[in-house]
């Protein structure tokens, strides 16, 4: 315990002090300024009245009456009564008698003590009553001990008797956290409310005095902490030869060795006994009364426990997050299982397709994306372990910083991804004003989440930490089931977060039309039944920085597509009907049944560019003649789905006689020896030429390498 600045000092509150007591007392020590004692005298009787300030705090220091007592019961009186408002005391000399009484008013603690002959005893026990009632007038009466023992559990476990002969005692009186000053944190001032403490003081003879000051906390581990925090001041005693209680430490003080204490606890309970005495006698002295104090405990957990230090926090919340991101990145690479390598089919020497690789160009963008990730991953720990570790108010700072990398370092591989497409117009669309509000919730959903889940797991894995205990018995929850409902809540909010994103996402495009956008529009054709095929992604600064945390690891292939196009143009695409106009990909337009042939040629005719996912199916022959016909192969890119070789056989097949019943013209190899087992985008010009991009993997970077090639090379 340590003593709170005084709300006024002894000086200022010796002028409480009586100036005239009345019934012929005379003053025959003059108070000068500042003085705390006054004497008077009344023949044969003395009297003297002596005052202390409170502490200016409510819950402040220990009782300011224990010095009073102590000295009191140290001369030799004995406690006769103490109704929580007046300690009485009384002490029959030789020769001498006499009557103290000990008692609280609104700003100081005064002890009225009373000396005459024996024979005047009774006499002098009613004089006291209204000496004392004099003194408390001046300032506003009588008030109960803030210290009192009513209630206080700590009280029932004191020591009530010395283990030793010739020890008077126990002067027993409350103590509290100094809750208030500039040393004052949140943790003193909860424990100054939830603590129960109470001090037993024994005097001995020539000056032998021991403390026994016992404590019950809300949770056994403050106890326990109690034991185990670090004493720098003093000198751990060697265990040998002590017969200590279990658990307990014995301390000296370095400058003092006549100073020992014991401190151990058992359950919620904590315990230190102070001796003083010779160095030798100490010891026993302390050690005789822990043993009777732990005679009188609940026999529970006696061991000693240390809260981790910031730097341990730190540490505690890094490892977790490395361990969480590695987990997840696992998860990721495993749900979106292997991706076949082989080498690029070549067609035979002679008239045929002209074959382009731009295998090195993905492998260039899965090394940028795990760069990425990684850098990511660190932003996303730095913000976690920011919020989640018992660093005050820097976790805000840490948080900041986090989410600042996290930002600059996507915005930076994005600009280093879309650097090789040339000097083509860029179009980043706005986003809605419904998308943007939804963005930022998701944002805060996810660095909310990420912070709950890492706290509740960082208390389950290791050590619990006292903001954690004090939270815990703030709400009436159990710490452990507390770090369990923290961890799944987080984990909740993490993927309510990541869905978020794509909402916003999505939302933000709901508002794009080709009205009012002056970029031509890139026109992409496909099957309705392809919206359903998944490709596998990989890395990338094209999603949102908070994405990395989703368990996404494959996506619809056109939105990957329709990303990519979408830096050439808005792109646009003919939605099926009965679906949302939301999506991440091309913007739907619903066309009536009647009108979609001549929207789709009008569409075709303003585009910039246009994409075909090759297929099979009617809608798409009408398409492909239209494009043939119209003149418009010289803009289009076909695009080979991530399906099977027989499919893509199939698919490429059908595309190719669609293509001659519409009039193109090739040399009969150049269709023929498409090689369709590695290609990617398959491009005709109207000289009959054919271009293909191939690759030795079919994945988002080798498809968006591929396809930003094609069109790039168009439009150039």
């Amino acid at each position: 315990t340590t003593a709170a600045p005084a709300a006024l000092t002894d000086a200022d509150a010796a002028p409480l002090l009586v100036d005239d007591p009345g019934d012929g007392w005379q003053r025959r020590q003059l108070a000068g300024a500042g003085a705390t004692t006054a004497t008077f005298v009344n023949g044969a009787r003395i009297l003297q009245i002596q005052v202390v300030a409170h502490p200016s705090c409510a819950t402040a220091s220990v009782d300011p009456r224990l010095p009073l007592i102590a000295t009191v019961s140290g001369s030799g009186s004995q406690l006769v009564a103490d109704d929580g408002r007046i300690a009485r005391f009384a002490a029959d000399f030789p020769g001498t008698a006499v009557r103290t009484a000990i008692f609280d008013t609104q700003h100081a603690t005064f002890m009225v003590e009373l000396h005459g002959e024996p024979a005047e005893a009774p006499a002098m026990e009613a004089d006291l009553v209204r000496l004392v009632q004099v003194q408390s007038a001046r300032d506003g009466g009588i008030v109960a001990s803030r210290y009192a023992a009513a209630g206080n559990r700590a009280a029932a476990v004191l020591l009530d008797r010395s283990p030793i002969p010739g020890f008077v005692g126990p002067i027993a009186s409350g103590a509290t956290f100094a809750a208030c000053g500039p040393e004052a944190n949140t943790v003193l001032r909860y424990i100054a409310s939830h603590a129960e403490e109470r001090v037993g003081v024994f005097v001995g003879p020539a000056d032998l005095a021991v403390t026994v000051d016992v404590v019950r906390y809300p949770f056994e581990l403050m106890a326990a902490a109690v034991g185990g925090a670090p004493f720098s001041s003093m000198v751990r005693l060697a265990p040998a030869g002590l017969d200590l209680p279990a658990g307990a430490a014995a301390y000296a003080r370095r400058d003092e060795p006549g100073v020992v204490f014991v401190v151990f606890r058992r359950e919620r309970y904590a315990v230190m006994v102070m001796a003083k005495a010779g160095e030798g006698l100490a010891v026993t002295l302390a050690v005789r009364f822990a043993i009777a104090q732990a005679a009188r405990l609940p026999n529970g957990p006696i061991g000693t426990y240390r809260f981790p230090s910031p730097l341990a926090s730190v540490a505690t919340s890094s490892a977790l997050v490395l361990v969480l991101g590695a987990s997840l990145l696992l998860v990721r690479r495993l749900r979106a299982g292997s991706v076949r390598r082989r080498p690029i089919s070549l067609p035979p020497p002679g008239p045929g397709p002209r074959v382009v690789d731009v295998g090195h160009q993905g492998a260039a963008m899965r090394h940028r994306g795990a760069w990425l990730v990684a850098a990511q991953l660190g932003a996303l720990a730095t913000i976690f372990v920011g919020l989640a570790a018992d660093i005050g108010t820097a976790r805000w700072l840490v948080a900041a910083v986090g989410v600042a990398i996290a930002v600059l370092v996507t915005m930076w591989v994005r600009r280093r991804d879309e650097g090789h497409r040339g000097p083509l117009a860029r179009r980043h669309p706005r986003p809605s004003g419904g998308g943007a509000a939804v963005g930022i919730a998701a944002i805060a959903a996810t660095v909310v989440g990420g912070a709950l889940m890492v706290r509740g797991l960082q208390e389950v894995a290791f050590a619990p930490s006292l903001t954690h205990l004090l939270l815990a018995d703030r709400l009436s929850v159990e710490p452990r089931r507390l770090a369990w409902l923290m961890a799944t809540l987080g984990v909740v909010v993490v993927f309510a977060g990541v869905v978020l994103v794509r909402t916003a996402r999505s939302l933000a495009r709901v508002g794009w039309r080709r009205a009012g956008v002056d970029a031509a529009p890139v026109v992409y054709l496909r099957s309705f039944h392809d919206d359903d095929i998944a490709l596998p992604c990989v890395c990338s600064a094209r999603r949102p920085w908070i994405e990395v945390l989703g368990l996404r690891a494959r996506e619809p292939f056109e939105e990957a597509m329709a990303w990519e196009l979408a830096t050439y143009g808005p792109v646009i695409a003919i939605g099926r009907p009965g679906r949302s106009r939301a999506s991440l990909g091309a913007v739907r337009e619903h066309l009536a049944d009647g009108a979609w042939q001549r929207v789709i040629a009008d569409r075709l005719a303003a585009a910039r560019a246009v994409v075909v996912t090759i297929g099979a199916t009617a809608g798409l022959e009408w398409e492909l003649a239209h494009l043939a016909s119209a003149g418009h192969l010289g803009k289009t890119t076909f695009l080979v789905p991530p399906v099977s070789d027989v499919d893509t056989a199939t698919r490429w097949s059908f595309t190719s006689e669609a293509l001659r019943r519409a009039g193109v013209v090739t040399h009969p190899a150049t269709l023929a020896t498409v090689p369709t087992a590695s290609a990617i985008t398959i491009q005709l010009d109207a000289h009959g030429g054919c271009v293909v991009h191939a690759a030795d993997r079919r994945d988002e970077a080798a498809y968006r390498a591929a396809l930003d090639q094609a069109v790039a090379g168009q439009l150039a």
